[in-house]
């Protein structure tokens, strides 16, 4: 089996998801992982789909083009060579919620996710928004995270603490509790 990296992003409309998911399904494809959202009034796709080996690339780019030129997307489709590094890091490492609440400004995801990347944390997800509060905008952001197992807590708790006195915003974090389905 491949895997393949395929996003997709343009002005929203319906029929958007079918249209991209037919692709994969028409190659006998499934999909591995997958986010789709709207962003704005922007429509944003990433999925991870993984196909029989014989399944030639150029087909599923030449029937992504005609999604592209149906739909109005900008269809990217890329084969994944070789994760096994990123899976290591999923195994070693403890999956947490960083949330962040505040008065909206310049610089909060940026100086965040500085921290994050100093303690080597990996980033799965991030979501953040800005909404309208009773003194004025209010920043919301959510990361999903993976923190290493050799993480210098003391050290990485204190960077947290002192960059949300600098930012005037809330930073909690908690371990992510695993529910049965």
């Amino acid at each position: 089996m491949k895997k393949v990296y395929i996003t997709g992003v343009g002005q929203d409309k319906p029929g958007i998801v079918a249209a991209m998911t037919q692709v994969i399904a028409n190659n006998s494809g499934n999909i591995e992982d997958s986010t789709m959202t709207i962003l704005g009034s922007q429509f944003a796709s990433i999925m991870v789909g993984t196909f029989p080996d014989d399944v030639d690339m150029d087909t599923i780019r030449r029937e992504y083009m005609a999604v592209e030129q149906n739909i109005g997307l900008i269809v990217f489709v890329q084969e994944l060579v070789d994760d096994s590094e990123h899976q290591r890091i999923l195994v070693d490492a403890q999956p947490y919620i960083i949330s962040v609440a505040g008065n909206d400004k310049t610089g909060i995801t940026f100086e965040i996710t500085r921290i994050l990347a100093r303690h080597q944390v990996n980033i799965t997800d991030l979501n953040a928004q800005t909404i309208q509060g009773e003194e004025g905008p209010v920043y919301i952001m959510m990361v999903e995270t993976l923190l290493p197992k050799d993480l210098n807590t003391s050290a990485f708790e204190s960077e947290l603490a002192k960059m949300g006195e600098n930012l005037n915003v809330e930073i909690t974090y908690h371990p992510v509790e695993h529910v049965a389905l």
